[in-house]
């Protein structure tokens, strides 16, 4: 981790930034949900495509709305079945919310063979388990996610994928679902069964760069690239299918104008190509309350969340709103920041005669030369204080004589103001 410090004062216009394939697709979403918050599709339940479309929704700001709403429909739903209920848990502990009480239910429902069923006492399917193991996980419980990855394990077939019950045929979707789920179980022993149905994935996949028995179907290609990209698959098997589901959505942002499929999709590319991300809490000032006259050190982490390297990334900061007159204090170049990565960049800011509060926005990229899925989590801002200097003038107000008229001879305090403080002599 290196860092650079440089110093510019050059003013200059931002590009509007145009809208990435997931953006596209997020505004689609928005623009299709229902008032009460949950989302329709014709070949799924209403609260089936609900939970994957919050789920698509959760990592980014510009859809807070649409999520939030979404999350209160899902929050409110009764569920019966275990894998419903497994869903809910999932979307709701994602966002912080209270779910014990669902995950002693779900722990209670573990079949002898470490499986899950439809419902209490039904016979365990590997498309239920993975629905259910996956929220479990935030349960501490490793006696029941154990139980529960052995009972994959046990059931994984010889080409490495899975179906929809133990000894039934690999199918692309029940696998692509084990391995997401998998993907979240590093700290197990899975690696032999990640790498076994990857293996499956990357024999399944068709000319085209998609997934599907007969031809390529959004569905699976869809699911198949969410795996892909959560076990970190950044090679070409990852790249075709991304550049598969690109080609395929319509000119409104959709997949087929199906609520489900496009949550799904944007689930897959989420994780595609380079992805810079800037917080508030990313930006440092040194000294951290300067006085008037100080040079401060602004200090920024900056990330890349994505799976691919991003080179020659270009990070602006300006005093006050880059695009409501803010001025630019200078600039900084990043040759290379490697995926799932992080650099720090320094630059320069003289306080002389500035004091005040000042508003330091940091900008990644801001002219869009770097193709991401995701724009909007490219500028931060953190206000800065700089605390004046002393006014050294006196004037005859500043004097206090106590008593006001002494007698001769009589001790007199005076006091003075001086500094923004109250000095006294005797």
């Amino acid at each position: 981790m290196g860092l650079r410090i440089v110093v510019f004062i050059i003013l200059g216009p931002l590009i509007c930034l145009a809208r990435t394939p997931i953006e596209h697709a997020i505004s689609w979403l928005g623009s299709c949900q229902d008032s009460a918050g949950f989302w329709s599709d014709p070949v799924l339940t209403t609260f089936h495509t609900t939970v994957f479309c919050v789920t698509a929704l959760k990592d980014f700001p510009q859809s807070s709305e649409n999520y939030n709403s979404g999350l209160n429909w899902l929050k409110d739903q009764g569920v019966f079945s275990l894998d419903y209920l497994g869903f809910q848990a999932q979307v709701l502990g994602e966002a912080g919310l209270p779910i014990d009480e669902k995950l002693e239910i779900l722990a209670q429902a573990q079949n002898p063979d470490g499986g899950f069923g439809l419902y209490n006492h039904y016979k365990s399917s590997i498309l239920d388990a993975g629905i259910i193991l996956k929220p479990l996980l935030k349960s501490g419980n490793s006696e029941i996610i154990n139980n529960g990855i052995e009972f994959l394990r046990e059931n994984q077939n010889f080409d490495g994928g899975w179906g929809l019950r133990p000894n039934d045929l690999s199918n692309i979707y029940i696998t692509s679902l084990i391995l997401e789920f998998l993907s979240h179980c590093q700290q197990f022993n899975v690696s032999t069964m990640i790498d076994t149905a990857v293996g499956f994935l990357r024999q399944h996949q068709n000319p085209d760069g998609g997934f599907g028995q007969d031809s390529s179907t959004i569905y699976e290609t869809a699911w198949a690239g969410f795996a892909l990209g959560a076990v970190g698959m950044g090679d070409s098997v990852y790249t075709r299918t991304v550049n598969f589901l690109i080609n395929q959505q319509s000119s409104n942002g959709s997949w087929n104008d199906s609520p489900y499929l496009t949550a799904v999709s944007i689930l897959a590319l989420k994780n595609s190509g380079p992805d810079l991300k800037i917080e508030t809490g990313d930006i440092v000032f040194i000294p951290d309350q300067p006085l008037e006259g100080d040079t401060v050190d602004i200090r920024t982490l900056v990330h890349n969340i994505g799976t691919e390297s991003a080179q020659s990334v270009l990070v602006q900061f300006f005093d006050g709103a880059p695009d409501s007159g803010g001025v630019k204090i200078g600039e900084v170049v990043l040759e290379l920041l490697q995926a799932d990565g992080v650099d720090t960049v320094d630059i320069l800011y003289p306080t002389q005669s500035r004091p005040g509060r000042h508003f330091i926005y940091a900008l990644l990229d801001p002219y869009n030369q770097i193709i991401e899925n995701c724009e909007t989590n490219n500028r931060a801002l953190r206000m800065l204080r700089v605390i004046g200097g002393p006014d050294l003038e006196l004037a005859q107000e500043d004097f206090i004589f106590y008593p006001e008229y002494p007698a001769p001879g009589q001790q007199v305090l005076l006091l003075w103001r001086g500094f923004d403080r109250l000095f006294y002599h005797p």
